[in-house]
């Protein structure tokens, strides 16, 4: 949905933004050239970065190029993601990354971005439970939850340490009520709200893990709520009061039960 607006732009699933930021600091008394193959090579590197569909050689060359005054890790790192806009025929103001893992990296991404805003999706436990062992490899009942816990509580210890840096929706309200919901966080993010994020379906075939990847099929979906309380579809009675017990304190503390 934010993809859909004209100014704003998230490339796909990066899996090393923190990464690239803890091997910067290690090594920030190298030279700039050795600092910018290091980030770079981060990036593309890795296995799914072939999503992006660039190679980023010839940024490689602007950043090795640029004035020392300018020659610091977050410029770095935001050249990158201006680069994939760029590629794409995007003019932006603001980019993000939509990596889940970077839930359990927000101080790190915060210092070198004081300025971020950082938005926290939130959905029922039981439904993403339901959602990551029918969608991803390597999680049963047991990971899943704890998968959730932990990026839930991560989440809420930092935004109550930032609460102006950052903003909660609930995947249920987005569903019920897409505008109002988008708007509301278009406010948060101080860009104007526009109605293509509502159909933002149409450009799914544009961003480079969707396509890609099965467990992204519902993104090229038009916005619906069949998801929402699944996990009585797709959980055993036995995992269900497994998953209620085990999330229980933080599905009342989020209002879910």
């Amino acid at each position: 949905m934010l993809m859909a607006h004209p100014s704003v732009h998230i490339p796909p699933e990066t899996y090393v933004l923190p990464q690239a930021i803890q091997r910067y600091s290690s090594q920030a008394n190298a030279n700039w050239n050795t600092l910018v193959d290091l980030v770079l090579a981060t990036f593309e590197y890795h296995p799914e970065f072939d999503k992006f569909n660039i190679s980023l050689r010839e940024l490689s060359h602007r950043q090795k190029t640029i004035p020392d005054e300018k020659r610091n890790l977050a410029q770095l790192i935001d050249s990158i993601y201006r680069y994939h806009a760029e590629q794409q025929g995007k003019t932006i103001t603001r980019w993000g990354d939509k990596t889940p893992l970077n839930t359990f990296y927000l101080p790190s991404i915060y210092a070198v971005f004081p300025d971020a805003k950082f938005v926290h999706i939130l959905r029922d436990g039981r439904d993403c439970i339901a959602s990551m062992i029918t969608q991803l490899s390597g999680y049963n009942v047991e990971t899943a939850a704890d998968r959730w816990l932990n990026a839930v509580r991560a989440a809420n210890k930092f935004s109550s340490s930032h609460p102006d840096a950052c903003y909660r929706i609930r995947y249920e309200d987005l569903t019920l009520d897409p505008e109002k919901s988008l708007s509301q966080l278009c406010a948060f993010l101080g860009i104007e709200y526009s109605s293509d994020m509502i159909n933002s379906e149409r450009i799914a075939q544009t961003m480079g893990d969707v396509p890609a990847l099965g467990h992204h099929d519902n993104v090229a979906k038009k916005i619906f709520r069949s998801s929402v309380g699944r996990a009585s579809e797709v959980l055993s009675p036995s995992d269900m009061d497994f998953v209620t017990t085990r999330l229980d304190t933080e599905l009342r503390k989020l209002g879910y039960l």
